[in-house]
């Protein structure tokens, strides 16, 4: 008799844990789901860098919604208009690394595209310096608008000279031996009707995938 009431006291206060754990689950979940609404609609308000602050308090908060917990499939439609709030306001803050991984989280396809292509033309533009010892110098001046200025010089040259002109795009192929993607911008070798071959080496540096 007494064997039976422990058995049943104990298999009574497991039930009672079971349900306290999923209540407390269930509060846990709703709490961070509500939380991670008030931020995500704080940060449409705010029109400074508390923005982006506001966007990721959103995520953390809706990312502690896990798949047992109440309004777990809203908390993941609320992730994505999160990241893709988040990646927005990177874009227009010219942080394009920032955008593109929030759109690469959510697979924002177009938006990806769009991201990528500028992350390759703000780390590509500017001034690329190639000074091996005892060989020509070759320096490159990447303008953001497609032009370029490419001079070349011995070690002993006082300045660099005259440049070549020759103008540039953003472009995208595959190796032809791994077949992985690569992103970067090119050039015509023989713009100007000048031999471009000498500034492969920086062209290469700027392949960045």
């Amino acid at each position: 008799m007494h064997i039976l009431m422990v058995i049943l006291i104990l298999f009574l206060g497991i039930s009672l844990v079971g349900d306290l754990m999923d209540d407390l689950s269930l509060w846990w979940g709703g709490g961070h789901y509500k939380m991670g609404i008030e931020a995500l609609e704080e940060a449409k308000k705010e029109t400074t860098p508390n923005q982006a602050e506001k966007y990721i308090e959103a995520l953390e908060h809706f990312g502690q919604v896990n798949s047992t917990m109440d309004n777990h499939k809203e908390a993941v439609v609320k992730q994505k208009e999160a990241h893709l709030a988040l990646g927005d306001f990177y874009f227009d803050q010219e942080q394009y690394k920032e955008a593109l991984d929030n759109y690469s989280s959510i697979g924002a396809t177009g938006k990806i595209t769009k991201a990528r292509e500028r992350y390759v033309v703000k780390c590509a533009t500017g001034t690329w310096v190639h000074t091996p010892a005892g060989e020509m110098w070759l320096r490159l001046v990447i303008d953001e608008g497609g032009t370029l200025a490419g001079y070349s010089a011995m070690p002993t040259s006082d300045d660099w000279g005259e440049p070549k002109k020759n103008t540039w795009k953003y472009t995208t192929a595959k190796y032809s031996d791994t077949g992985e993607r690569w992103y970067g911008i090119e050039f015509d070798r023989y713009g100007g009707g000048l031999m471009w071959s000498d500034y492969a080496i920086l062209i290469t540096i700027i392949h960045l995938w």
